[in-house]
Formats: C-alpha cells, sequence, structure tokens
C-alpha cells in the first residue's frame, strides 16, 4: 500500500493588523503534537485527537491526491484526503462527473471532470460557515500523467480549476509542468 506519510509542517499566515501566527505540527505515532506562536486558546474549537490522527497535513493531502493515491477506475480523480491544519479538521472530496476531451494550453487529450467539495469536520470555522452561507461549487479536470514509483503508475494533476462565485466564475489553469526527481525527504512508501 502506498501513501503519504507526514513528519512535520508548518505555516505562516498573518490576517490583517494581527501579529504573525505560526502554526507547526510534528507527526508520531499517536498523532502530530500542535505548536502555535503566538498561542491561542484552542478549547473555543477544539479538533478530538482522534480526528486529528486520522488526517495529515495540507501539504501532505496535497501530495497524495497529486501521487493519485486514491484513484483507481470508478473514482479517477481519487477520492481527497482527510485534513487537519493545525486549527481545523477538515475533507476535501472529489466526485467524478465524466470524461472529456480538453484543449488547454501545451495539453491536448482526455481528462476527468470532476466537482471538489470541502467537508468541515471541526476546529475554527470558516467565515463561509459562520455567515452559514454554502461554499461556493468548485471543478477540476484532472489528467493522468504516466509516472513509474507512483501507486498506480501515474500522477494525477489538475489542469484546470474553478470556482463558482457571486461575482463569477475565478479559475486557474495549469500551464506547464515540469517533473524532477523526488528529493530522498519525500520518499513514496510502499
Amino acid at each position: 500500500m502506498y501513501g503519504v506519510s507526514p513528519a512535520a509542517y508548518e505555516s505562516y499566515s498573518r490576517y490583517r493588523d494581527h501579529p504573525l501566527q505560526r502554526v507547526k505540527l510534528t507527526y508520531a505515532d499517536n498523532g502530530p503534537s500542535v505548536l502555535f506562536d503566538p498561542p491561542i486558546d484552542p478549547i473555543r474549537f477544539p479538533v478530538p485527537k482522534d480526528q486529528q490522527k486520522v488526517a495529515m497535513d495540507p501539504m501532505s493531502a496535497l501530495i497524495s491526491m497529486l501521487m493519485g493515491a486514491n484513484a483507481a477506475p470508478k473514482t479517477p480523480c481519487g477520492t481527497g484526503a482527510q485534513v487537519f491544519d493545525g486549527r481545523r479538521r477538515y475533507d476535501v472530496t472529489f466526485t467524478y462527473l465524466k470524461d472529456e476531451k480538453l484543449s488547454l494550453g501545451p495539453y491536448q487529450g482526455s481528462g476527468h471532470l470532476c466537482e471538489l467539495h470541502f467537508v468541515p469536520i471541526a476546529g475554527y470555522p470558516q467565515r463561509l460557515i459562520m455567515e452559514r452561507r454554502d461554499p461556493p461549487k468548485m471543478f477540476a479536470d484532472f489528467v493522468d500523467v504516466a509516472e513509474t514509483g507512483t501507486p498506480n503508475g501515474r500522477y494525477v494533476v489538475p489542469v484546470k480549476v474553478w470556482a463558482e462565485l457571486s461575482l463569477g466564475t475565478v479559475t486557474a489553469t495549469l500551464d506547464s509542468l515540469k517533473l524532477e526527481e523526488i528529493p530522498a525527504f519525500m520518499t513514496v512508501k510502499g
């Protein structure tokens, strides 16, 4: 079984005029330990230890999804990932809709159209949730890029991602892709 095993994750963020916030997750067998600098009170919006343990940090989740670790013939985009970012626990899931012909910059060929879902589980609520609004509809076109040493012999790469917002559709399109050797610290376990 292939998979991603996170060891450490750090993120930095700043909200308006507040001080820079650092979050560091360090993983062990019993789940991640969390460090906040400056400290915050996790009691108000707790994430239970059992929910932290089954999830991975956002970067490891992204790598797992791009490796196609959960991709299968009936779920060619994969199934998503369980994520814990230190403040909140959520799932990113994909619903396969159909295969379609793509013509995006240098890429011409077949792709998998999937809908993306953000499912909040625990922890600090996102602004949309606090305002009791549904998240925007999000979609992605994924393509398979052959690569030995990955779980299914390929990467599952999103070449176009878009969200339907109240102001209109926001789109991000991949215009180039360069595959290099995977660094030793990012080895794939199998």
